[in-house]
């Protein structure tokens, strides 16, 4: 989504785990700061993000707390846990973020849905219906 983002036509984000917080500052894949060295290319113009239509859907019982990265996971950094401890924190939290950047993010909770794909697919589908009607 952040390398290619003029290429698609919107993005679906499911119950998401870890978040990129587009910090310029902080290096890959908390932040954003050496991904022309690490891909070969930087973040798709803003231009390209801010026309990127997104659904952020997370069932609203997703609140396990065992996404929380601690040390010495190989996919520790610093910063990776400040999102929040579920993946309804962090589905808020990436939802505030892609607004912030001027994304139009929409954000999706599931009531009674836990963490599986059939509990949200409804809300899913309604996004790329709306997004292909051009509602979204």
């Amino acid at each position: 989504m952040y390398l290619h983002a003029s290429r698609l036509a919107g993005v679906s984000v499911g119950a998401p785990g870890l978040i990129n917080t587009l910090d310029e500052g902080r290096d890959w894949f908390v932040g954003v700061r050496d991904v022309a060295e690490r891909f070969g290319q930087g973040i798709d113009d803003r231009a390209g993000l801010k026309g990127l239509p997104v659904q952020v859907v997370v069932g609203g019982d997703d609140v396990a707390t065992d996404i929380v990265i601690e040390r010495p996971s190989p996919l520790y950094a610093e910063g990776v846990n400040d999102s929040g401890g579920t993946r309804v924190e962090r589905a808020r939290f990436l939802h505030r973020l892609l607004q912030h950047a001027g994304i139009d993010s929409r954000l999706d909770v599931v009531p009674g849905a836990r963490h599986h794909a059939d509990h949200v697919h409804l809300a899913v589908e309604s996004f790329f219906r709306e997004l292909k009607s051009g509602q979204s």
